[in-house]
């Protein structure tokens, strides 16, 4: 492994189901909450408040405001060709 490289999940799709069966468990044990319905409001709640603390941890520390960049098909099929072309 090079040193500088960020890590990823080997497996991202065994780690959703390791969670969603975690939260059905605790949560149908401690919260008594025994609908799956409701996994996809916690899950956006806990997506919400991850991306508001950020936004008050941005605003704290005085960063910039972020931007995500979007493309067009087009676009993404022209960078797709001229990194083929640069790595053949």
């Amino acid at each position: 492994m090079t040193t500088g490289t960020p890590l990823i999940a080997p497996m991202p799709e065994i780690m959703e189901k390791i969670r969603g069966s975690s939260s059905y468990r605790f949560g149908s044990r401690y919260y008594k909450m025994t609908e799956m319905n409701y996994y996809t409001v916690l899950f956006g709640v806990s997506r919400a408040l991850g991306c508001l603390s950020q936004l008050i941890w941005d605003r704290a520390l005085g960063f910039p405001l972020e931007r995500p960049k979007s493309m067009s098909t087009e676009g993404m099929i022209k960078l797709v060709k001229s990194m083929a072309a640069k790595s053949a």
